[in-house]
């Protein structure tokens, strides 16, 4: 469950913090409120590691284009 995992990384994180998954992580809400949130986060963090590398691509690409933008092409 996910709100257990964020309970037990804020324990690691402060030993001396009582954190419950259902009263203090996701306040009761419904699992079919916190799963999407959580695939949102994840979504974020891998976007997060993936921009250095687009835009890397992005001025590789913009080099290419400058390096043949003379040469003729079919279609």
């Amino acid at each position: 469950n996910v709100n257990e995992v964020i309970a037990n990384l804020c324990r690691q994180l402060d030993g001396s913090v009582t954190i419950l998954p259902n009263d203090d992580v996701n306040h009761s809400q419904s699992s079919n409120d916190t799963f999407p949130t959580a695939m949102n986060i994840s979504a974020i963090t891998s976007i997060l590691k993936l921009k250095p590398a687009i835009e890397h691509l992005i001025a590789v690409l913009k080099e290419k284009q400058k390096q043949y933008w003379n040469v003729v092409k079919i279609g």
